[in-house]
């Protein structure tokens, strides 16, 4: 069981690095591609997964702040 733990645990900073990566490229797509008619559907799109990507970022920051994204010490 001890092993499982440890194993799940130990993903956390690639997919804090994963999240962390798509809401800037979110982010940069969205201040790159000028503000005209024909791209107000890949606004919509990008404010739905900005959102998305927002709320993955809040968890991974609370999730690091306890110790969990990156632990140090293996638990026993």
């Amino acid at each position: 069981m001890s092993d499982r733990i440890a194993y799940i645990s130990n993903r956390g900073l690639p997919i804090a690095l994963l999240v962390l990566t798509l809401w800037a490229g979110a982010v940069v797509t969205g201040l790159t591609v000028p503000l005209t008619e024909e791209f107000i559907p890949l606004y919509i799109v990008l404010f739905a997964v900005i959102t998305q990507l927002y709320t993955g970022l809040f968890i991974t920051a609370h999730d690091a702040m306890h110790g969990t994204v990156y632990p140090r010490k293996k638990k026993s």
